[in-house]
């Protein structure tokens, strides 16, 4: 499988909207995906059997988690993570003294109230959905509880918290001993992220901003898809639409940003950056535009290297699909020790 020049506009729009996705918020430039998001137009269902808080009575599924938290149920211990959309803290439950993170966002706008209320509703979903599967692999970090504070101009989103930190902090943690993930390690890591892309997208939900500061690690080094701030959920039968051979256009996306992530994973390095700086934006377009690669280091099997080559293939119809990613015997042969694993 050879890599191929992009032939259109839209090309070009999904694969560069992804890749600045993926580093954006940490270099303060604002998303593509936020723009080719169309979020206006999310269905709404008033389930009158729910009683939330009154400002919240338009948010289905709420009676899933608790709504009934407040900030002086938590005792706020130190900040996690800080993005575009909010910041994140490690808490706990002054009740039950669990440990949580809540992301606490702003609830004010109109586009602020419809981008939050997107998140809750996609993450709910996605957890319901792998749940009520019985699977044996959860993909998201699950959602606990929704709250809004006294002048209700500000959303806390509780979910569980994951000890292992995040996938930034553990390629930070690589690159400061000058140490590599093992090959072991890096299939486990690859399977995982892929499944879990994959069972969201059988719930026909886009994630659009995966990067390594989304995914959460337990500590067991199991993986969890967090930040649904961007995501969306296609409507059956009119926006999911399936190209020959199973190849989903619209998901294709975050299988660019998990070629992304894993190429930085294994080398350290962003795929198209320079020593991993950006000066603009427009650098980063061009670079993906016009530019390959370079080559994984050799320690890791050609197998390996030549995956992550075919979901970082700029034409997106000819881009691996996760369906056929899983089926790969290295990927198959780790989730099934890591299916073992869990059930021990």
């Amino acid at each position: 499988m050879q890599t191929q020049p992009y032939s259109t506009n839209e090309q070009q729009s999904q694969t560069v909207s992804q890749s600045l996705s993926v580093y954006a918020s940490e270099n303060n430039f604002p998303t593509y995906s936020q723009h080719l998001n169309d979020k206006t137009a999310i269905d709404i269902n008033l389930q009158k059997e729910i009683h939330p808080p009154s400002r919240l009575q338009h948010l289905d599924k709420l009676h899933l988690i608790n709504t009934t938290w407040r900030k002086s149920d938590f005792q706020k211990i130190r900040i996690i993570n800080q993005g575009h959309f909010g910041i994140v803290w490690l808490v706990k439950n002054l009740t039950t003294q669990q440990h949580m993170a809540w992301k606490k966002m702003r609830y004010f706008t109109d586009q602020e109230i419809l981008e939050v209320d997107n998140e809750v509703r996609v993450i709910i979903d996605a957890y319901q959905f792998s749940n009520e599967k019985q699977l044996s692999f959860l993909p998201v970090a699950k959602p606990l509880g929704f709250f809004l504070n006294k002048n209700e101009d500000q959303a806390y989103l509780v979910t569980e918290y994951c000890e292992g930190g995040d996938l930034q902090i553990f390629i930070q943690k690589m690159m400061k001993s000058n140490s590599s993930i093992s090959v072991e390690d890096a299939w486990s890591f690859i399977g995982q992220l892929v499944l879990s892309v994959q069972q969201i997208h059988q719930n026909r939900i886009i994630h659009s901003d995966l990067k390594p500061s989304n995914i959460l690690l337990t500590k067991e080094k199991k993986i969890k898809l967090a930040d649904f701030g961007l995501s969306r959920k296609l409507q059956e039968g009119y926006d999911y639409i399936l190209h020959e051979g199973g190849t989903e256009q619209q998901f294709a996306a975050d299988i660019w940003a998990c070629g992304i992530v894993l190429y930085e994973l294994l080398s350290h390095k962003h795929p198209f950056l320079l020593d991993n700086v950006i000066t603009s934006k427009y650098e980063l377009i061009n670079n993906v535009l016009d530019t390959e690669p370079p080559e994984l280091p050799e320690q890791y099997p050609e197998s390996m290297r030549n995956l992550i080559k075919y979901m970082l293939i700029k034409k997106h119809d000819e881009r691996i699909a996760a369906v056929d990613i899983l089926k790969i015997p290295e990927v198959k042969a780790s989730l099934k020790i890591q299916n073992n694993d869990s059930s021990k």
